[in-house]
């Protein structure tokens, strides 16, 4: 399941989302949408010039329909396809009352559809509750690695950390829960560390007197 949002920065209702079953129809859907658009825009140059576009490449000479099919999608990796271009000055005055250069953009973003719960992982991110984040890449996988807090969620003052670590091929990596301290907590306990390392050493230096 793919689900193609489409913006435009020209209309006032901003995007929509369209679903697809399968990437065969949603590619020929965006690469009939892109050569029309390009085509509008190019023929329409009394109205909009400096056009450019991009979309993510694996190749540099790859066509639009090989770079969707090539595109390695993940959870947090969608496909963008963007057009930009600006509107003459004569138009632009025309349309919005106003002399200010004035670029606009077309933009595609293709999202493969995930189980459930990969989406449950997208709605953490997402969500301004938590605080989420993971700095794991697949690479990672590939050889020797530590990495203390790779990924991490917090919910107020209580927490789970995961420590990435593989060594000669195996993993001994550990998750762990974890609460954040108030700063009067803290300072105490560093108050307590200082009173007893304090207490250790006159206590030592005291045994070493009577032991002269």
């Amino acid at each position: 399941m793919y689900y193609l949002h489409i913006y435009n920065s020209e209309k006032e209702e901003g995007s929509i989302v369209l679903p697809f079953e399968d990437m065969q129809p949603m590619i020929n859907f965006v690469v009939d949408q892109y050569q029309k658009t390009i085509k509008r825009l190019k023929t329409n140059n009394k109205k909009y010039q400096k056009i450019t576009s991009t979309w993510d490449k694996n190749k540099y000479d790859e066509t639009l329909e090989e770079s969707i099919k090539n595109f390695e999608f993940g959870i947090f990796c969608a496909m963008e396809i963007t057009i930009c271009y600006e509107l003459t000055p004569e138009y632009n005055e025309e349309k919005h009352s106003e002399k200010t250069k004035r670029t606009e953009v077309i933009h595609w973003e293709i999202i493969k559809n995930y189980p459930l719960k990969e989406k449950e992982i997208v709605n953490l991110m997402m969500n301004p509750d938590y605080e989420f984040e993971c700095n794991i890449s697949e690479e990672m996988f590939s050889g020797e690695v530590t990495l203390p807090g790779a990924a991490y969620i917090w919910f107020e003052d209580i927490g789970v950390e995961y420590d990435l670590h593989i060594e000669k091929g195996v993993d001994r990596s550990c998750i762990y829960k974890i609460k954040k301290m108030k700063m009067e907590t803290v300072l105490k306990e560093i108050a307590i560390y200082i009173a007893l390392t304090m207490l250790i050493l006159n206590f030592q230096t005291g045994n070493h007197i009577l032991n002269q």
